[in-house]
């Protein structure tokens, strides 16, 4: 929500919760015609974009009914007020709800005879999900994890393997340390043969665990610690938007090659094309259903 500006009496009148936040779109003034008029502005806090066709309140004593922003400006137009203290709130609905909050629930002061401004913002709702899995490729139930950043959280996953926290939407780090089950499968320390007594065999017989230790139950509980950049997914109508979720899904991006043989590696192991094309446009409408419902 954003603060009011204008004389010296509006500026003692605002609420420090106002003066934090970025200007409104327009300055105050003194009413001409010696009225009281309130203007309520909606905008976003992470792009300043104005938020057109939503709901605001604003009242004294309370929020009171709401009225929808219009398009072009994001206002909702009060008209002519009685002076006091009034109330602001932003009661999303629609596509938005689930998507944004309101930044905060803000009280102002009206002084009389004057226009006052206020731009109410929305947040967006961004949530760190994270899914273990062991060796084999199971979800992990019963793993106790811990996240120290971006915020505090504690848990154990249930059947699905899901770590789901919700975190500020500006967050560009975060730290995971997760506690396996005992007796979950882990690799095996590699196995060095002993020096033979007598002259090998021919041919030398090749044994699997030489190269590819086989897994092993863990005598006490595996724990792992990791750090990881964050950021906003791309939307997944775009070749951005399907080229972060199959970096998500450990087949790296990095360059135009790399996407072509992680492509054909995801078409092998997850829609079992063993002669795949290795185009990512042949695996958008499979790629985003696993990804964002796992």
């Amino acid at each position: 929500m954003g603060k009011t500006s204008g004389s010296k009496q509006l500026k003692d009148a605002t609420d420090d919760s106002f003066a934090t936040d970025p200007a409104p779109l327009t300055p105050v003034m003194p009413c001409k015609k010696g009225k009281t008029l309130l203007k309520v502005f909606l905008r976003r806090i992470d792009t300043d974009a104005i938020v057109a066709n939503e709901p605001v309140r604003a009242g004294p004593k309370s929020p009171g009914a709401p009225k929808n922003t219009v398009a072009g400006t994001g206002l909702a137009d009060y008209g002519e007020v009685k002076p006091g203290t009034y109330f602001f709130d932003v009661p999303l609905a629609g596509a938005l709800k689930p998507k944004f909050k309101p930044y905060a629930t803000k009280s102002a002061g009206v002084p009389k005879q004057v226009d006052f401004h206020a731009t109410l913002k929305i947040v967006p709702i961004a949530r760190l999900r994270v899914v273990i899995f062991d060796r084999e490729a199971k979800k992990v139930s019963g793993a106790v994890w811990k996240l120290t950043d971006p915020v505090a959280a504690n848990g154990t996953t249930g059947a699905d393997g899901l770590i789901d926290v919700e975190v500020p939407w500006s967050s560009a780090t975060a730290t995971l340390a997760v506690t396996l089950p005992k007796g979950k499968l882990i690799a095996a320390p590699a196995v060095v043969p002993a020096d033979p007594v007598d002259a090998p065999p021919y041919p030398v017989t090749v044994r699997s665990e030489q190269w590819d230790p086989a897994p092993v139950k863990a005598k006490d509980a595996p724990e792992f610690t990791w750090t990881a950049e964050i950021d906003l997914l791309p939307d997944s109508d775009t070749d951005d938007g399907h080229k972060a979720r199959l970096n998500n899904l450990g087949f790296p991006v990095d360059d135009a090659g790399r996407v072509t043989r992680s492509v054909k590696a995801y078409q092998r192991l997850h829609k079992k094309e063993y002669t795949g094309s290795g185009v990512l446009a042949d695996i958008k409408a499979h790629l985003k259903p696993l990804h964002d419902t796992v």
